[in-house]
């Protein structure tokens, strides 16, 4: 049985000795302490950041520094002085509130446990002026002609003295504060927080020993004087800035971080006086563990509640905390954390404050629980290291009165959300304590799906307890995602840490490549074209005549288009095309008539920004912003920027006098966004009438993943379309009678009744998945960078019938979403329609549900699949095929052993290089449809889908989502591939 929330709360801080714990973050703090010292494994020295027995590749911030580090600011007395300090701290006035409470808005990209409370020190001045007026930092500096600087600020510093880190109003002490305060006296304008962008945000009470943050100046510092600026504005031992060093313009420390790490400490020992006692497990210290974390007019820490719920017979509710000081089973912690490892899920039951809606999923690339023993004199594990993540660390004993002993939980992750870590340590605490199963109940397959099923006996609500009986592991809370299910309240904050993060890889222009070194004026002016071409809220809509939306916002792109590539318009032959000629066919001709053309294609249509979500965004939609290193907006991503890459390319190549021998189209649609018939489909049927053969196409697609394809492999990926899925929207129709609501239906024929069956089989059955090509051909390409040996045998033998069963359930169908994608037909409902007023039972109702079609699926296989499913409704049911978008089905599959693929591979590597090497090209199957459809019996060749711009797993969210965005030397990269491309494929 589960600890109920009280108890586990109880458990977790009364007579704990936390203490030890923030004195050993002091000594971190102060440089005194390693990353090691605090149990953590140290960064193996890698000679590539690829080496597949390298757990931490090389470049880890807190552990190697990318220059060399400071002089420490906190000397041994200044240490003591401080200590003395924080207890003074403790025991003054301090009153907290959450941001809700007082009415701020807190961000949470990248961070975890990064609500910043807002606080009030009584007896302590913090001078800490707020801008909220400052968007941009560069704005407010005047025109200089000087270059920028892009400085990057490795920082430690001691969580309970600051109330988190985002800089908060009316003078709250907060690192960002300090940080941004101490910037002002060396910078000759004042800086504000939006200057500052941070690896991470913690909360209040967490500390840092590789916090990194980056801004940008055009004075030249040096690491001292901004050491100093910063140091000087918190007591001694406060804050300690690591090392300073100078980064590439692009940098951005929130963006650039390519996974963060945090270490949890957990007491297992008690205070050892009965003075120390009485203080540890009054409640006021209990209260300011949790940094002010209770719900609004809740106190869980009454003595007649937790006295009630023992008279209640609660078992749970009757261990004694003092008795199992001491007694967690680390190692289970570990084993349960463990099974977190290298899967890509949606942590959204572990996160608290976090809004509906918002992306939450992760990739846990470490989790495990050591036990640490130290002395306050030596302050150093007495051990080896472990060899294997759920590895306990063999200890010496020692019972000397001055020493403690900790849990201590590693995690490493690509990103946080908030409070994260905290719900995960609790809710592990819980686990072990009652004996939580370290593994998954076995996943139920029925004959036409594949969904992970619950046996009956396997019930999901224990409105008793803290977790359900039915869900013994932190892996199947994950799945649940159900917060309720998971710790009421975080940790102790005080036992958080933030170590350190790894930047994201730098990418190389090559530069014996063709004329594409740009001058950072050239560029300046290339991404201002594309900022505007942002501007235009030129969005589709299945809803109108043309598919645009706002006809005028389509005009007046055309009229940017014609103004800023004139050498196009007047050089090149420019058809507008489609419907309402909101689209366009632009024929560069080529010397050789015989050769068939290439045609590249793109759209200038997007998708529409969801009110609910424009306050969200960093910049705003339609602002085409540049700032922070990349262009804002809506099509920054998908995907005007192969309209604009497109458009650039063609003009380099025109200046410099480029003549193709293959005549060379563009085309750019108007609603590819909703199917491209009003656009794409016309200018293909254009084509055709002319006779027009195609020799290949280029169309949009995913571009190079840095990170690889977690959980599989982090080797640089170029994921090239070689197919896309078919699309089907089908409607079931449900009728009835309906009725007075105050005489429902008892036989199960209401709406609700029939709905309800059919949407859970849908959520339960899925079609049969299997392994297609190009599924096959993706995971033969990656199988050489596999993480395990066992990953690369099973991939390099995927065809083999015997093991596709392990490829499918083992790892495709349950690794993400995404790889589930790739083996079966996906089935979505994405509308519910039904309803007429409050006492009415509606007798209609329909439910729309959408499929994309592996390779071989047809549309009257789905129809068969409904069918199936609603058997038992058949006399109330009607399936119709939707009417908002024509159904179509998977393309047909390209080569990869052709000559364009070659060509395509070529003009890669010769713009992008990674330190392991070039990227690896890798076959892809995509879930999305795109315009090439329209044109796909045109060529003979095939179609390659593909956009030469870098994007990470945090990516993924922009797309559709909030803060799209392009880096600005990705923009330039992307216009010399294109230009490459351009060249090669004109070739005969």
């Amino acid at each position: 049985m589960s600890l109920s929330a009280e108890t586990l709360d109880r458990y977790m801080t009364k007579g704990r000795d936390w203490k030890a714990v923030e004195q050993l973050y002091q000594l971190a703090v102060a440089g005194h302490v390693s990353s090691s010292g605090l149990g953590l494994e140290p960064v193996q020295k890698c000679s590539t950041s690829c080496d597949p027995k390298c757990k931490f590749p090389a470049g880890i911030i807190s552990d190697s520094p990318l220059v060399s580090t400071l002089p420490s600011a906190s000397s041994l007395s200044k240490r003591t002085n401080f200590i003395a300090w924080s207890e003074q701290f403790h025991n003054s006035g301090v009153s907290t509130s959450t941001a809700t409470d007082s009415g701020m808005k807190t961000g949470t990209t990248g961070s975890s446990d990064n609500h910043s409370a807002s606080c009030a020190i009584s007896d302590t001045t913090w001078n800490t002026p707020h801008h909220p007026e400052v968007n941009n930092f560069s704005k407010k500096v005047k025109r200089d002609k000087r270059p920028r600087i892009t400085y990057q600020v490795e920082l430690s510093y001691f969580g309970p003295g600051f109330c988190g880190w985002m800089e908060q109003p009316g003078g709250i002490r907060t690192v960002e504060g300090a940080v941004v305060a101490g910037l002002r006296k060396v910078l000759p304008k004042s800086v504000g927080r939006s200057a500052i962008s941070s690896a991470g945000r913690t909360d209040k009470g967490v500390s840092a020993i590789g916090q990194v943050f980056s801004f940008h100046t055009r004075e030249d510092l040096t690491p001292e004087q901004i050491a100093q600026a910063i140091e000087a504005e918190a007591e001694p031992g406060l804050i300690r800035v690591v090392s300073v060093s100078r980064r590439p313009r692009s940098f951005h420390a929130t963006f650039g971080a390519k996974w963060r790490r945090y270490v949890y400490l957990f007491p297992l020992r008690t205070r050892g006086t009965m003075h120390d006692q009485e203080t540890l497990t009054s409640k006021d210290y209990n209260l300011s563990l949790r940094s002010g974390e209770l719900p609004e007019n809740e106190d869980i820490l009454q003595p007649e509640k937790n006295c009630q719920a023992e008279d209640d017979g609660t078992q749970a509710d009757k261990i004694d905390p003092h008795r199992v000081l001491g007694e967690i089973d680390v190692q289970r912690v570990s084993e349960l954390l463990s099974q977190l490892v290298g899967k890509t899920l949606n942590y959204s039951a572990f996160a608290r404050d976090t809004p509906p809606g918002k992306n939450c999923v992760c990739t846990l690339h470490v989790a495990r629980a050591t036990v640490l023993r130290t002395s306050q004199h030596r302050m150093t594990s007495t051990a080896n290291h472990p060899q294997h993540p759920s590895s306990i660390r063999n200890v010496e004993n020692d019972n000397s009165p001055e020493s403690g002993e900790f849990m201590c939980v590693e995690l490493v992750a690509d990103r946080f959300i908030r409070r994260m870590v905290r719900v995960l340590v609790a809710t592990a605490i819980d686990l072990a304590v009652r004996g939580g199963h370290a593994g998954r109940k076995d996943v139920h397959h029925n004959n036409a799906g594949v969904s992970p099923v619950l046996t009956d006996s396997e019930t999901l609500g224990n409105s008793n307890g803290l977790t359900s009986p039915g869900l013994e592991s932190l892996l199947d809370l994950a799945i649940a995602q159900d917060r309720s299910k998971t710790a009421r309240w975080p940790a102790p904050a005080i036992g958080l840490c933030f170590v350190g993060t790894l930047p994201q890889k730098q990418n190389i222009i090559s530069k014996d490549s063709i004329q594409c070194i740009w001058s950072d004026d050239d560029l300046n002016k290339a991404v201002l074209r594309f900022s505007k071409l942002l501007q235009f809220k030129t969005v589709s809509s299945p809803d109108t005549e043309t598919h645009a939306l706002h006809v005028e916002e389509f005009k007046r792109l055309d009229e940017h288009l014609k103004t800023s590539y004139p050498s196009v318009w007047s050089s090149l032959t420019v058809e507008k095309t489609g419907v309402g000629n909101h689209s366009y066919l632009i024929t560069w001709a080529g010397s050789d008539k015989s050769l068939d053309p290439a045609l590249f294609i793109s759209h200038i249509d997007v998708v529409p920004v969801d009110p609910d979500t424009e306050g969200e965004w960093t910049h705003g939609p339609f602002s085409g912003d540049v700032a922070e290193g990349y262009i804002w907006g809506r099509g920054a991503m998908d995907v005007k920027i192969g309209v604009a890459g497109l458009l650039e390319a063609a003009s380099w190549l025109l200046l410099q006098g480029f003549k193709p021998t293959r005549t060379l189209m563009f085309a750019f649609g108007q609603d590819e966004e909703v199917g491209g018939e009003m656009g794409a489909g016309p200018t293909a049927q254009l084509l055709a009438s002319r006779g027009i053969q195609l020799d290949i196409i280029l169309d949009e697609g995913l571009g190079i993943s840095v990170d690889g394809y977690p959980p599989y492999t982090d080797y640089p990926l170029a994921l090239v379309g070689t197919a896309e899925k078919g699309y089907a929207s089908i409607e079931i129709q449900i009728n009835t009678v309906g009725g007075h609501s105050s005489a429902p239906a008892i036989d199960g024929s209401s709406v609700a009744d029939i709905m309800g069956r059919i949407l859970t089989s849908l959520s339960l059955e899925s079609p049969r998945p299997t392994l297609v090509s190009p599924v096959t051909d993706f995971l033969k390409a990656i199988a050489p960078h596999a993480k395990t040996e066992g990953l690369k045998e099973l991939f390099e033998n995927c065809d083999d019938p015997s093991y596709r069963y392990e490829v499918l359930y083992k790892y495709l169908l349950v690794d993400s979403p995404g790889t589930a994608a790739m083996a079966h037909t996906t089935v979505a409902v994405t509308g519910i329609k039904t309803g007429i007023a409050d006492n009415v039972l509606p007798p209609h109702g329909i439910i729309n549900v959408n499929f994309r079609l592996l390779p071989g699926d047809t549309e009257a296989s789905l129809y068969r699949y409904l069918e199936r499913l609603v058997d038992s409704d058949a006399k109330y049911v009607t399936l119709a095929a939707s009417r908002n978008q024509a159904a179509s089905l998977a393309s047909d599959v390209t080569s990869v052993s052709g000559r364009h693929w070659k060509l395509l591979e070529q003009a890669i590597n010769s713009v992008y290089q990674f330190k392991e090497g070039p990227p690896e090209l890798a076959p892809l199957l995509m879930s999305g449809g795109t315009d090439s459809k329209h044109y796909a019996n045109l060529t003979k060749n095939g179609i390659l889908r593909f956009v030469p711009t870098t994007n990470t797993a945090l990516d993924a969210h922009r797309v559709h989502g909030v803060d799209e965005r392009t880096a600005i030397q990705d923009f330039g990269r992307a216009v010399c591939v294109y230009q490459e491309l351009l060249h090669l494929f004109s070739e005969p």
